[in-house]
């Protein structure tokens, strides 16, 4: 709705510069191929939120007025990341979330966190076992509990 008010407006703005014919054929032609027509106006603002918004805003900055810079800077800000964002941060929830409800991505999840789990026991013990018989007695545990390391 945003969009489609704000594409409304711009074109009806912008139609009397299109029409000027003191203005140089070429930057009117410009203007008028992201703003000339309704429709026109509506795919540069689905552009301006989601795409490439240099180039609009170059255009309407240097072409017809520098005060479209602030305009351009303030839908951007306010739709291109606030709203954008907030819209993107809820389908990557979503998507982790029904990710995390896949029992075979828990399973492997699992099994790779015990895998894990026994590859850090097994270089604890291999560290703590001084004589390298295979065990840990009293003497080679209280050396493990005293070493800062672990």
């Amino acid at each position: 709705i945003v969009q489609l008010s704000v594409a409304l407006v711009l074109s009806t703005f912008l139609l009397p510069y299109c029409t000027d014919l003191t203005i140089p054929e070429g930057d009117r032609f410009e203007v008028y191929r992201y703003f000339g027509t309704f429709s026109r106006s509506m795919l540069s603002m689905f552009e301006l939120t989601l795409g490439n918004w240099v180039p609009i805003s170059r255009i309407l900055s240097e072409k017809v007025s520098e005060w479209y810079t602030i305009f351009t800077l303030a839908f951007q800000v306010i739709l291109g990341f606030a709203v954008i964002k907030v819209i993107t941060g809820v389908f990557l929830t979503e998507t982790m979330k029904v990710a995390s409800m896949d029992d075979s991505i828990m399973l492997k999840s699992k099994e790779r966190a015990v895998r894990l789990h026994k590859e850090k026991m097994s270089r604890l013990f291999a560290h703590a076992d001084l004589d390298a018989n295979g065990g840990i007695d009293c003497v080679e545990f209280h050396s493990l509990l005293a070493d800062r390391e672990v």
